[in-house]
């Protein structure tokens, strides 16, 4: 008797230990079916839970104009950060070329710099939203508990990250809502109802393209005051505009009425025509990134204007046409036919720096 009561109190023991639940992770597929969506009611409160120590991620990571180009390139205390295709990998390497490393095996894009952190979204593991230090050691996937408590990640091929908040567009949510969160994957927040195409961050503003009506709306960096800013028969489209310093810079029209690269001042005052162009399609604007006071942009070939429309003076004439324009250092880097190219600002020493697409 005293046996069999042994038994079957060590039978018990065993099954109350197996009875915890296990987090569940996303699969490889875009869209995590196991979150409901929310409901529209205003802003909604974060998901709060106990966590670890929060890196702290103070300043921009990277400019607006870069990640409005895809985050390519980031620079920090003279290096250089860019992910490579060809081996699936994120180096660094000294503004001169000298000293290049390999950071880690992975393939960055959105590349944000925050001290001692590089936070990215990782192309080699369906754009999981990633963080590592800038000597490669302490890599992560970073994650948010959902409502019912269990682990997720997220997908973004857009994100930037200011002063301790990282910003995205979430691609398993089907709903295409602008989120925040802490790096330590607290206090996921969507800020806006409808649905977004893209954005920018200048400042304590917030600039996105609704998707729901075509629409840019401007909204403070917490999701309020949201306001209204250009009407959807401006016909402003994704990578056609970004906000840096106080303006709203943005390309639009069309081949019958012609275009314009224009800028508003960020609380709507002021409106400026920077340069028409003609109504034949030629000058049309394919890429563009706005650094101090000049505009780098591909018209007919790689060229810079100054932020009041003078000087207008191409730099380079690449073969084919130039796209995804970054500024870090003296360098402009940009893609060409698939291969990421960088050439001085005045013109001279051209030459392929890394691989965009296998």
């Amino acid at each position: 008797m005293f046996r069999h009561l042994s038994i079957l109190l060590i039978a018990a023991i065993l099954l109350v230990g197996c009875g915890g639940d296990v987090p569940k992770e996303t699969g490889e597929t875009g869209t995590d079916t196991s979150v409901q969506e929310e409901e529209a009611s205003g802003t909604p409160e974060p998901i709060e839970e106990e966590t670890s120590e929060i890196p702290e991620l103070t300043g921009v990571g990277n400019t607006s104009g870069n990640i409005n180009s895809g985050g390519l390139v980031a620079i920090q205390d003279g290096w250089v950060y860019y992910g490579d295709w060809a081996d699936e990998t994120l180096y660094k390497e000294k503004v001169d070329g000298g000293e290049k490393t390999a950071v880690i095996d992975q393939y960055a894009r959105s590349i944000n710099l925050m001290g001692d952190w590089i936070i990215y979204s990782n192309w080699s593991d369906n754009k999981s939203l990633s963080m590592v230090k800038t000597d490669g050691s302490e890599g992560t996937k970073i994650q948010y508990k959902n409502e019912e408590g269990e682990l997720r990640s997220l997908l973004c091929d857009y994100m930037t990250v200011a002063d301790n908040w990282i910003y995205l567009i979430d691609l398993q949510k089907v709903e295409d809502k602008i989120y925040r969160l802490r790096a330590d994957g607290s206090a996921f927040t969507p800020l806006i109802e409808d649905a977004a195409d893209s954005f920018t961050l200048d400042g304590e503003w917030i600039f996105y393209l609704s998707a729901t009506d075509s629409n840019i709306y401007r909204m403070r960096l917490d999701g309020s005051d949201r306001t209204k800013f250009l009407d959807s028969s401006e016909d402003i489209e994704d990578e056609d505009y970004l906000a840096t310093d106080g303006w709203f810079y943005f390309f639009h029209g069309s081949s019958s009425s012609g275009f314009k690269l224009e800028k508003i001042k960020a609380d709507g005052s002021e409106r400026v025509t920077i340069e028409n162009m003609n109504p034949e399609g030629i000058g049309y604007i394919r890429s563009f990134n706005v650094y101090g006071e000049w505009i780098y942009y591909y018209p007919d070939g790689l060229s810079r204007i100054r932020t009041d429309g003078t000087e207008q003076t191409q730099i380079f004439d690449p073969e084919g046409d130039a796209s995804m324009i970054h500024i870090a250092g003296d360098w402009i880097y940009f893609n060409a036919e698939g291969k990421g190219c960088r050439i001085k600002k005045d013109g001279t020493e051209f030459e392929e720096a890394f691989v965009l697409v296998r």
